[in-house]
């Protein structure tokens, strides 16, 4: 590919990101990421893959994520973006990228989950109906639909991975919400507290309580041989909540982590960027992401995210690598 520019190396490079889409059908209570009516354009997207996935592209690059508000909201770009990336690949007489969605589920018909064949999914859900009615408000029933697509998501490969979000006032039925969730025959789960808002420490407790109730029950599942897989193992971050990949905004422009989806880091954007997909010279970021983010958020707020994390990282530590004898 075209050199990308002095003092950024992006040979390592594994994972690029499509934001595909700013729009969103729910108001989560707890959700930070910005919303507006902002969409990819297939062009967009075409450039992007073709400059990062063709034949000069990125060596390692073997991940193509497609996010956003709702990313669903843009199908159009997603299935042609996806076609696009498994026709550059076989160009190259290499497999296909690993294809990956994050959602809220809403959307997942039989049609769509047609569309999706292959794809890495991962659907975020809190809970039982009461739960989620609670904490995802919306133009939508935020679990309404979970009935009609849940026999096709169960017996889906790869596997469907279900992103258990924990907002405070969750946080001490956690253990009442995987059940509910088991029950329901997912066997994938990716632990998600809820980021950057205030923890208290009542809130916190309740957290490490029901962490470490979890722990005792995944290790017991684990034992007995039941079905079961912790995502969270193998997922590793030097920012919380935001994933190090580079990331292609709605209009092309380029970051290296996902965090400029978040509506408080919005206005300092520019200081992320590393330029534009259709740019030869890229460029590091003018300033690091830690830095923004205590510009970004209130000291309680990112006091309450550092907290819940270690919580989440004493769950991971307390499971262990998941290999029992």
């Amino acid at each position: 590919m075209n050199a990308p520019g002095p003092g950024l190396d992006l040979s390592g490079v594994t994972t690029l990101q499509l934001v595909v889409t700013y729009g969103c059908n729910l108001a989560c209570a707890y959700c930070p990421t910005h919303k507006a009516d902002d969409h990819m354009t297939p062009a967009t997207a075409s450039l992007a893959l073709e400059r990062f996935l063709g034949k000069d592209g990125l060596p390692h690059l073997d991940t193509v994520r497609f996010f956003g508000a709702e990313p669903l909201m843009n199908l159009e770009v997603i299935t042609t973006a996806a076609a696009k990336a498994r026709e550059l690949r076989f160009k190259q007489g290499q497999p296909p990228p690993t294809l990956a969605v994050t959602t809220n589920g809403t959307l997942l018909t039989a049609p769509v989950l047609k569309a999706l064949e292959g794809f890495q999914l991962t659907v975020s859900l809190d809970g039982p109906p009461e739960v989620q009615h609670a904490t995802r408000p919306g133009a939508a029933d935020s679990i309404a639909w979970l009935d009609q697509a849940a026999p096709l998501l169960i017996h889906r490969q790869p596997p469907v991975t279900v992103n258990l979000t924990i907002a405070p006032s969750q946080a001490r039925h956690l253990m009442e919400n995987f059940r509910w969730l088991y029950g329901r025959g997912f066997r994938s789960f990716n632990l998600l507290p809820a980021y950057y808002t205030p923890w208290s420490k009542a809130r916190l407790a309740d957290l490490a309580r029901s962490f470490a109730t979890l722990a005792r029950l995944v290790t017991a599942m684990e034992d007995k041989g039941l079905r079961l897989a912790i995502r969270n193992r193998g997922v590793q971050s030097p920012t919380p909540f935001f994933n190090q990949a580079l990331t292609v905004d709605t209009d092309g422009e380029l970051y290296l982590t996902n965090a400029i989806l978040t509506r408080r880091l919005r206005p300092f954007r520019a200081s992320l960027g590393i330029g534009n997909a259709a740019q030869i010279h890229l460029h590091p970021p003018a300033v690091g992401l830690e830095d923004l983010l205590c510009r970004a958020f209130t000291r309680p707020q990112r006091e309450g995210t550092a907290a819940a994390d270690r919580l989440l990282g004493d769950f991971v530590a307390a499971i262990g690598p998941g290999v029992r004898p």
